[in-house]
Order: structure tokens, then sequence, then C-alpha cells
């Protein structure tokens, strides 16, 4: 279809350009200037900050699980150590499989009851765990570090279900 269309085209404007043709700007109306200046410019998507996609997510997760006060709390938790990690402003769609990546690698290094142990939130996350390795802390247990991480996919999974995100950059890792 397209694809072919598009092909022919460029080899015709090439053999034009080598024949010294510049008579045809384009050979095939589907790549016309006329064709490309008439389409509607195309909505540009309002963005969304982390903490509104959160509030959102929230919400609906709140309508549509029936779940109790401890997978709740839970549930916050991971998603008040997201909002610490990524920032409460960043826009969702600057949100990258690195900075992921970073997140399900700082889980693995940050203490269990990371509240109790660094109740003030002036420590950055880099602190609290260069912190947690000289004080020889426990870590996180792997199924919450299952349940941080999990809530991170679905939350962005969520965003990209409602046209948020093109994709979600934490699939598969």
């Amino acid at each position: 279809g397209y694809l072919h269309r598009a092909v022919l085209e460029l080899e015709r404007r090439r053999l034009a350009r080598l024949q010294a043709d510049y008579l045809h700007p384009t050979f095939d109306h589907l790549f016309g200037e006329e064709v490309l200046e008439a389409r509607p410019a195309s909505p540009s998507k309002s963005v969304h900050t982390l903490a509104e996609i959160i509030g959102q997510y929230r919400a609906d997760y709140e309508k549509i699980k029936s779940v109790g006060e401890k997978r709740l709390s839970k549930v916050a938790a991971a998603q008040e150590l997201i909002v610490r990690f990524f920032g409460n402003n960043t826009p969702i769609n600057e949100i990258e499989r690195k900075r992921c990546r970073e997140f399900r690698d700082l889980l693995n290094e940050l203490p269990s009851n990371l509240r109790k142990h660094f109740p003030e939130d002036t420590l950055s996350l880099e602190d609290i765990k260069l912190a947690t390795a000289t004080r020889k802390l426990g870590l996180l247990a792997r199924d919450t570090q299952d349940v941080y991480f999990n809530e991170l996919k679905r939350l962005l999974n969520w965003a990209k279900n409602e046209g948020h995100l093109e994709r979600n950059p934490a699939d598969d890792l």
C-alpha cells in the first residue's frame, strides 16, 4: 500500500533530479503539498504529570477494585516511592525505560520499613540507599519489591490504555 507508493515516489523524484527535471515536485498525489497542507493539524495531547496520572489512576482503581485496607496501603506506599523517585511534576511521557530499570534496581537496595528508619522526607533515595548499606539495615523483601515494581508497571500500563502514553516503558523489565 502506502509504503510501496512512498518508495516509488522517492525513486521517481531521484530519477527526475538525475535528469534535471524539476517540473514535478511530486508524482503521486498522495505526497503532494496540497494534500499535506489540507491535513488538519494533529491535536496536541495535553501532557499530564506523574502526580495527576496517579490521582486519576487511584480514583479509577478504588472504583473498580474492591480491595482491603492492607492492599490499599501497600499500593499507596508504592505510589509514594514512585513519586519520590520520578518526581511529582515529571511529565508522564518523559518517564524512560532506563529510569524504570534504575527504579527496579534501587528497590534492591532500600531498607524494609523505610519510613520507620527514615521518617523525615529530607533525605534523597540515594542517601537512604547509602545509609542503608552503612547501617547494615535489612533490605526490602523480594515480595515487597515485586509489589512496588508491579505497581509502577500497572500505573504506566493504565496511562497507556488511557491514551497518555504510546507504550509502557516498564514492559518486560
